[in-house]
């Protein structure tokens, strides 16, 4: 189900007051194409603005943590692509908020609704490769990359549970 306007003008591609239903949760989303000519370069951004009920997502999300989450959850995200004549390149930021979720995870990611909790994600990316970074809060952080080049040991991870990763942090990588 999609309500809203598309305009289209050569290659520009813009929408007005378009609203989803993504995975049956109301969405708005603003879509934006355009080509740089003289460049040979061709963007695409998306930003997204939902808010999901966590109780009521499809089953086709279902996941072994569903029963520890509970309440609702604003989610925004911006998405930037950029297709030219060298490959694609992906730009993603994604925000949601916790504060009316409840967590029933083992401490320290334990929350009671209405206690503030943000969980943040970057996603960047090419044929190369792609580097998700994500922390909840200042309780748990991940990176995660991968080589889309090579074919053994292509992804590496880091987790830290507890608190977010420091500089100094010295951590052991095991294959």
């Amino acid at each position: 189900e999609v309500h809203g306007q598309l305009t289209f003008t050569n290659s520009r591609l813009q929408s007005h007051d378009l609203k989803v239903n993504l995975y049956d949760q109301p969405t708005s989303l603003k879509v934006e194409t355009f080509a740089e000519d003289s460049e040979g370069i061709y963007n695409i951004r998306v930003d997204i603005d939902s808010q999901w009920n966590l109780e009521k997502l499809p089953l086709e999300l279902a996941n072994l943590l569903q029963g520890f989450y509970q309440g609702e959850t604003r989610i925004q995200s911006k998405i930037n692509l950029v297709l030219d004549e060298e490959g694609r390149n992906l730009d993603m930021n994604l925000n949601a908020d916790f504060n009316q979720v409840a967590l029933t995870l083992p401490a320290p990611l334990n929350k009671a609704k209405g206690l503030p909790l943000v969980l943040e994600a970057k996603v960047v990316g090419n044929e190369e490769s792609t580097f998700i970074s994500a922390h909840l809060g200042k309780v748990a952080q991940l990176n995660f990359s991968i080589n889309h080049q090579q074919t053994k040991n292509r992804t590496h991870y880091d987790l830290m549970v507890g608190r977010l990763m420091q500089p100094n942090d010295r951590l052991l990588q095991q294959d």
